[in-house]
């Protein structure tokens, strides 16, 4: 069995970052009148490292954890599963800041969309 090595994952560790990132812009309406446009760009860019970033670690955890030409069920279930961890994750602090219930659930919500996103493209671009 050969490993996965973390230079074989660089695209679907790019892309799946760059999708999120697209989807997360999609979902959350950035408007302009919120927000300066230096402080917009700012957190744009904060916001696609912080995803490629989640991406790198995904991508470590499939390097220890599976081989090249895996199932794609295998793949689905530890890069989907890590993803969705990863991207739900800021809904405890929400919790506990009295955020709205519906705030929650739609946090909840775009980190399945996100972890659907970023194992759809890891199963798509998995080296065989």
């Amino acid at each position: 069995m050969v490993r996965v090595t973390i230079p074989m994952l660089i695209v679907p560790m790019i892309l799946s970052a760059l999708a999120v990132w697209v989807a997360s812009i999609l979902m959350w309406n950035y408007a302009p009148h919120h927000r300066n446009e230096r402080r917009a760009a700012t957190s744009h860019v904060m916001t696609f490292l912080v995803y490629l970033l989640i991406s790198f670690f995904l991508a470590f955890i499939a390097h220890c954890t599976l081989t090249v030409g895996a199932e794609t069920r295998r793949i689905w279930c530890v890069i989907g599963a890590g993803a969705g961890l990863a991207h739900a994750a800021g809904v405890t602090p929400a919790m506990w800041s009295l955020t709205p219930r519906s705030v929650i659930l739609k946090q909840i919500l775009d980190g399945i969309v996100y972890a659907i996103i970023t194992g759809a493209i890891f199963v798509l671009l998995w080296p065989k």
